[in-house]
């Protein structure tokens, strides 16, 4: 008669596994030093689960377990109100060992102690994305990163902060948290609140305040931060939004009564696609005033290594150009 088998063979890994209260165990016929058949490694299998369950059996409780146990027996504890406190000792020693029913109870204390203590201020969501939002802002004067992008990032990290808890401990901050907000994104997505680009850059800005608290070693780092999972699917290129003729003209037409710089900015706009920031940003050395041509990287994906673009500008967006426009340079940047 066949020997039973106690672990279940996997033929196209050459292994032995075994699942015991939720978690997987394994071995490989070259960990046993046995041919790599069924046959030839399954009584060298059946010892070797034989060895690790008497190991797991005898094995102490981990600090974890032995936490997780005092809070679900104290709890057990209280609801026994009518039993005095010599009487919940010995029912609790008899359940769990001779001598367990104190330690137990100064654990539970202890646990239920640190849970009712305030958050300290500087470990609030809110503090440290003021800290996040602070080294951003440096690296903003630095001209590490365009004013745009620093606006983006503190539009985007604030539903995060608002879905979180904007008084919630960072130490809330895991892999359930990130399981749970992307789970939100993608509600709102499915709602029509955001598009799939929004939810990504939404989801990307919250990964990014969290690796930062990380790398401080504020916060464990999350150990589903990078899965791949966790996507929105926002590279469908979808059709370009063109303005027409008639709606070109109107809107040149409409500077009327208005300002050459105001008119200035809107023909720019059109001519280029320059969103305020690329206008803010446009410096002296960009403009060819002889060839009538604007030469530069888009603000948004400079610092990325966006593409270097040439544009020639219409003759009448050329030929509008206030005087202080072309003589009020300070520190490099083209004043408009």
């Amino acid at each position: 008669m066949a020997r039973k088998l106690d672990m279940t063979w996997q033929a196209s890994t050459r292994r032995w596994f075994k699942k015991h209260k939720g978690k997987m165990y394994t071995v490989s016929c070259r960990q046993l030093g046995c041919p790599d058949t069924k046959e030839g490694s399954a009584a060298a299998a059946n010892g070797w689960w034989a060895d690790k369950l008497k190991e797991i059996e005898t094995a102490p409780p981990s600090e974890e377990d032995l936490k997780a146990n005092a809070f679900k027996v104290w709890s057990m504890v209280q609801d026994w109100g009518q039993l005095d406190e010599a009487s919940r000792e010995k029912l609790v020693d008899s359940m769990v060992g001779e001598g367990q029913y104190q330690k137990i109870r100064a654990q539970a204390e202890a646990m239920v102690e640190a849970a009712s203590k305030p958050t300290p201020t500087d470990r609030t969501v809110t503090a440290q994305v003021g800290a996040w939002k602070g080294l951003l802002r440096s690296a903003c004067q630095s001209r590490q990163l365009s004013e745009g992008r620093y606006d983006a990032y503190c539009r985007r990290i604030r539903p995060f902060m608002e879905w979180i808890g904007p008084g919630s401990a960072i130490d809330a901050i895991d892999e359930g948290k990130l399981e749970g907000y992307y789970g939100h994104l993608a509600r709102q997505m499915t709602g029509g609140r955001y598009s799939p680009s929004s939810a990504h850059e939404l989801l990307m800005t919250a990964k990014q305040f969290v690796s930062r608290l990380a790398a401080l070693k504020l916060i464990p780092m999350p150990g589903n931060i990078r899965d791949r999972r966790f996507r929105f699917n926002h590279s469908v290129a979808a059709e370009i939004e063109t303005f027409s003729v008639e709606e070109v003209r109107s809107f040149v037409a409409a500077c009327d009564g208005h300002s050459e710089r105001t008119k200035l900015f809107i023909l720019l706009m059109l001519n280029t696609g320059a969103y305020q920031n690329d206008l803010a940003e446009l410096k002296q050395d960009e403009v060819d005033w002889a060839r009538g041509t604007i030469k530069r990287a888009r603000s948004k994906t400079r610092e990325r290594g966006g593409p270097v673009v040439t544009y020639k500008l219409w003759p009448e967006t050329f030929a509008v150009h206030p005087a202080e426009a072309r003589a009020d340079v300070s520190q490099g940047v083209f004043i408009l």
